[in-house]
């Protein structure tokens, strides 16, 4: 479903903040219409409750009305990977270069600041969004010896989309790999190298695997031709449950926590 939410933010200074808190806990994100009252160069950060989503990255005129759509970061700063540590990334890890449509994975509540903005002057903000996003989690516990793991995950849906995933490991490895296969055989996604779970939680916004190999699909063109890197792909339709799966875990016991998100 589709809602909007709107905020009033009265300056008191240089920066000010209003809360928005949404309709279910993970939400898509799909863009904001916002009007000042007289300043003419302020700026706009849009903050989810695991980090910073949105930043104007210049002063902008809001004393004319403005519709906006936001797309995922490509540059993989993490200002728009779902929190600051990972990125919009493709099926394989490496940063994502083909558009797929999709909004901004949010864990609510978000804050919005205004920035810039002269005392009592008002914002007007309404977010508009799409929910729910729908949340699974399995901890996969390195065996003795160590070895390579798996877990089943089911979901709450025979048929989805997976959208991202989070991801943290408790103990000492910091480079391990994660594959995430559906019950058809797909590969939904596959550390393309060793990646560190551990120092910080990971959160990812996946999209399809630009350099066009195809993990499990390919991507093609309506002629049946591949596709080029510049086309945008839908994500592809899976089927649970999904195994999870952690290999070159070196020390036993060490555990990792692994969060899907998928449509409903």
């Amino acid at each position: 479903m589709y809602d909007k939410r709107r905020i009033s933010i009265t300056a008191g200074g240089a920066t000010t903040t209003g809360t928005l808190n949404l309709a279910s806990e993970y939400a898509q994100i799909i863009g904001y219409r916002a009007t000042a009252v007289t300043d003419t160069t302020t700026r706009v950060n849009l903050t989810d409750a695991r980090g910073v989503m949105f930043l104007d990255g210049a002063d902008v005129d809001y004393t004319t009305v403005k519709d906006r759509v936001i797309g995922l970061d490509d540059t993989v700063t993490g200002l728009t990977a779902f929190g600051t540590v990972g990125g919009a990334v493709d099926a394989t890890g490496a940063a994502r270069t083909i558009g797929n449509g999709l909004g901004l994975l949010a864990l609510n509540p978000l804050t919005v600041t205004w920035l810039q903005g002269t005392a009592a002057d008002i914002l007007t903000f309404d977010l508009y969004y799409q929910y729910p996003v729908l949340r699974k989690t399995i901890t996969l516990t390195v065996p003795t010896p160590a070895a390579t793991i798996t877990g089943s995950l089911s979901l709450d849906r025979k048929y989805t989309q997976v959208v991202g995933f989070s991801a943290l490991l408790t103990g000492t490895d910091t480079a391990v790999r994660l594959k995430i296969t559906d019950a058809d055989s797909r590969v939904v996604y596959l550390d393309a190298a060793d990646k560190d779970y551990k120092t910080a939680e990971v959160h990812r916004q996946i999209g399809y695997d630009d350099t066009l190999t195809g993990l499990t699909p390919q991507h093609l063109d309506a002629t049946g031709a591949a596709a080029t890197a510049t086309s945008i792909a839908p994500l592809p339709v899976v089927k649970s449950p999904l195994t999870m799966e952690i290999s070159n875990g070196a020390t036993a016991a060490d555990t990792i926590r692994l969060r899907v998100f998928y449509l409903p």
